[in-house]
């Protein structure tokens, strides 16, 4: 009886594991690095769905695992509004900017596969017991200079992306 089972479920383990196909972009060790991760994210947009988008950002379960670490010092004020977060307004907001540098990019009749890196410059902040690292990545396309911004938080010794702004031209 136990071989049939395994005989079943091993080619539907098999086939999960293979049509998984989402990449994550893991967190990085210095803010420097920030900018070609995210550069990386951009350049992928047009080939990408909006569920490997999002596979490149902290997932809010392992936000609220790290907030709530007896470890950290962070504010109860802060512990609150992340535990509370509704997952459709966290993970909505991606893709709302998703779907916005998309159509921000067909506005400036932009290939953003074809985007070239310029700089990515970034400060470093601290809110309510939570290191920031607030960054904008500058790049160029057609001999125009375009951002987007960003916020990665800095857990487990490792920035992680936590937001995404929109697409603008300088």
């Amino acid at each position: 009886m136990k071989n049939n089972t395994y005989k079943y479920i091993t080619p539907y383990l098999i086939l999960m594991l293979v049509s998984c196909k989402t990449t994550v972009v893991t967190p990085v060790d210095k803010p420097e690095d920030i900018g070609k991760q995210l550069y990386s994210i951009v350049t992928k947009i047009p080939s990408s769905t909006q569920e490997e988008f999002l596979s490149h950002f902290l997932k809010l379960e392992e936000l609220r695992t790290f907030v709530n670490n007896p470890e950290m010092k962070i504010s109860q004020e802060t512990k609150n509004k992340v535990t509370s977060w509704p997952k459709d307004e966290y993970y909505g907001d991606f893709i709302e900017k998703y779907d916005k540098i998309k159509e921000r990019a067909a506005s400036y009749e932009m290939d953003l596969s074809r985007i070239t890196y310029d700089d990515f410059t970034y400060k470093i902040n601290e809110v309510n017991g939570l290191k920031f690292c607030d960054g904008v990545l500058h790049f160029n396309y057609n001999e125009k200079d375009y951002k987007i911004e960003s916020a990665s938080i800095y857990t487990k010794n490792k920035y992680e992306l936590f937001r995404i702004g929109r697409l603008t031209e300088n």
